[in-house]
């Protein structure tokens, strides 16, 4: 099980000028679930109050499942063209992660003090700011 503070579903959605604010246990922030195509999301800003201690010291405090992980913008696919930029986050264990062969660009987002700030197969497009 995992929690998402936003979970979209279907094709063209747009994910715009949220503030999403310290998500606990195995979650999203932003989660794209599935059939994604043409998904655009920008203009978050995504923070946590800290990264916990690995493996997320956060969820055992909680009594959650003590693997647990955070991603703070996810993409599953198969999602196409699926569009990441101009968003501000902070302090979780994945910042943007394109997922199960979900395809499309990540540009001009600022990622911080994060495990894996960007987590793509080759054929997303990459670029940081």
């Amino acid at each position: 099980t995992y929690a998402a503070a936003i979970e979209t579903y279907g094709p063209g959605t747009l994910i715009q000028d949220n503030i999403i604010y310290n998500i606990r246990g195995s979650g999203y922030a932003i989660l794209v679930s599935n059939l994604g195509a043409g998904t655009t999301i920008q203009h978050n800003i995504i923070t946590a109050t800290a990264l916990a201690p690995g493996p997320n010291f956060s969820s055992t405090v909680e009594g959650l499942n003590s693997q647990a992980v955070t991603y703070a913008i996810a993409v599953n696919g198969p999602a196409s063209n699926a569009i990441v930029s101009a968003n501000s986050v902070a302090n979780f264990d994945y910042g943007i992660a394109f997922l199960s062969a979900a395809r499309g660009l990540i540009t001009d987002n600022v990622v911080e003090n994060t495990l894996v700030p960007y987590f793509a197969p080759s054929e997303v497009l990459l670029h940081p700011r």
